[in-house]
């Protein structure tokens, strides 16, 4: 501890009320006096607590990251740079450089290591066992005894599983601890991806067999996009496939808690700032690794996609089910693919032609029902409207007709009356004619004719007269 800090210290154990005289702090510690005033004061503070505030990550942010790592190589799953500069940045909320992470590890050497490794399935790990690899070679070399085996009759066939997506090298940050004392010399990978086996066949003189691949697929199903690159005659290779891949909120807390509390030398507030920040940097590390799980997640779901399975015609002879193509095969079932696909590709042709004139046949027939419903409109204005004027022309002539026949039938009536008058002053006597004269005025005037609407005379029959 510094003689400034230790100056600070006893001012801050003093008892409530006792005057402080800061040159006799100054004058115990050989130190200055402003400097303590002011540090007590809270006016400056020391170059560890600015450089601390200038660097992008706290100390304890530091330490909490370096646990972190620790924990992860314990699990088997040592971060590489790029993922520990994510953390970093997740922390940070800004985005730090490469120098940045090399700079980190340069300061926490002494808990850090930066090794290349290659990575091991998690179920092989779990599998792995020295005293069963000290029994399986003991019980070969005793067979090779036994029989007399020699070198042209020993072959080894292996095979290699590679996880697709993945790379085999990694540089990875390890405990230092873990390191040096071999409790962790590889990263584990994740074995649910997308599996391919590669099986290679040696002979101890030297010699070797065609190698093959083993993908994963139901009922031997051998996808065009797996072989598309092998050419007959060129490679020499065999496919198979069988069902079997810092935080600006952590300074505004900092700051909180030396504003609330007024001893920051005390174990508990150094307890309280430390459990602060521990919380923190936890929150947005779990918060960066459920973002990362979910992002993984959809991309795996973005980039499935379902291959085609070649036409492979299967083989008159039965091997036990195992079948391996040869390049010659493959060849024979893609050219069958690429007839299949043509054949598609012209149903296809044909069917979308079909669909095209049967949708403009479709239009055409709209077009001419609309033609239709118009002209029947049309007819059916220009009928009402010829019936409408025929009306009109109808009523005209009733009525002309109605107006002549009632003139005519005023003029007969007076033609009739002047004719009786002149008949009976001539052929009668006066006394006849005086009887006669009141006889005719007592017996009614002739009923006028009756006429239809459209003027013809009604003869009424002789029993309704």
């Amino acid at each position: 501890m510094a003689a400034i800090d230790k100056a600070l210290a006893e001012i801050e154990s003093r008892e409530l009320g006792d005057k402080i005289v800061y040159q006799q702090y100054a004058d115990k510690y050989n130190v200055s006096r402003s400097a303590l005033s002011r540090r007590h004061r809270g006016i400056s503070r020391s170059r560890a607590d600015y450089t601390a505030d200038k660097q992008s990550l706290t100390p304890h942010q530091e330490l909490e990251l370096v646990r972190y790592i620790t924990k992860l190589t314990k699990q088997g799953l040592p971060p590489t740079r790029e993922m520990i500069r994510n953390f970093l940045s997740e922390v940070a909320h800004q985005q730090l450089s490469e120098s940045w992470v090399t700079r980190f590890i340069n300061r926490h050497e002494i808990h850090l290591i930066s090794k290349w490794t290659s990575a091991m399935d998690r179920t092989r790990h779990l599998a792995d066992s020295e005293s069963k690899y000290r029994l399986y070679f003991e019980l070969l070399h005793g067979k090779i005894t036994q029989y007399h085996l020699e070198a042209r009759d020993i072959y080894n066939m292996d095979e290699k599983g590679f996880l697709i997506g993945l790379v085999g090298r990694s540089k990875r940050i390890f405990s230092r601890r873990q390191w040096e004392k071999k409790e962790v010399r590889a990263s584990l990978q994740d074995g649910s991806r997308e599996f391919l086996t590669v099986l290679a066949c040696c002979c101890a003189d030297g010699s070797s067999l065609p190698p093959a691949l083993i993908y994963a697929a139901k009922k031997g199903a051998i996808r065009l996009s797996w072989v598309e690159d092998i050419k007959a005659g060129e490679h020499e290779v065999f496919v198979s496939s069988s069902p079997t891949g810092w935080s600006n909120d952590d300074r505004k807390l900092d700051r909180l808690v030396r504003t609330a509390v007024t001893d920051s030398h005390q174990y508990e507030v150094r307890k309280l700032r430390s459990s602060v920040h521990h919380l923190s940097v936890q929150n947005e590390l779990l918060k960066h690794k459920v973002d990362g799980l979910e992002e993984a997640l959809q991309h795996k779901k973005k980039h499935k996609k379902k291959g085609k399975a070649l036409d492979l015609q299967q083989r008159q002879k039965y091997h036990g089910g195992a079948v391996l193509w040869s390049p010659r095969k493959l060849r024979e079932a893609r050219a069958r693919e690429a007839v299949r696909e043509r054949d598609e590709t012209e149903e296809k042709l044909q069917k979308a032609q079909a669909k095209k004139q049967r949708k403009e046949a479709q239009l055409q027939r709209q077009v001419e029902l609309e033609q239709r419903r118009v002209e029947r409109q049309r007819l059916k204005e220009a009928k009402e409207l010829e019936r409408a004027e025929k009306a009109i022309e109808r009523a005209r002539k009733v009525e002309a007709q109605h107006q002549k026949k009632t003139i005519q039938q005023a003029q007969e009536r007076k033609r009739k009356a002047s004719q009786v008058t002149l008949s009976s002053n001539k052929r009668q006597k006066r006394a006849s004619a005086a009887q006669a004269g009141v006889q005719t005025q007592d017996e009614p005037s002739a009923a006028p004719p009756r006429v239809t609407s459209r003027g013809r005379n009604v003869n009424l029959p002789q029993k309704f007269r």
